[in-house]
């Protein structure tokens, strides 16, 4: 699945999420499995409660946190990419 700062991803309804203090952990049902998600992952989580572009979501991220535009970028992209090769994300066209 390729996905770009352009991309527009959502969570993929069939995900079970609960929020647990700052992390979220998740089911699939559809594979069974669990995902345990850190705060900062747990915040792009909660984000893609509607739709978004990968840019916008970095765009928050570099807003809250102290992180550079080069590493935000290449560290959400490799992210955004394992939720999608796990079924975890809806990618919109």
């Amino acid at each position: 699945m390729a996905i770009n700062l352009l991309s527009v991803i959502s969570k993929n309804p069939a995900i079970i999420s609960s929020k647990m203090d700052d992390e979220v952990v998740m089911m699939s049902i559809e594979k069974g499995n669990y995902y345990g998600l850190n705060p900062v992952a747990a915040e792009i989580w909660e984000m893609l409660a509607a739709p978004m572009t990968v840019q916008a979501i970095c765009d928050r991220l570099m807003e809250e946190f102290d992180v550079d535009q080069e590493k935000c970028y290449n560290e959400v992209l490799v992210y955004v990419e394992k939720l999608g090769n796990e079924g975890l994300i809806v990618v919109n066209s």
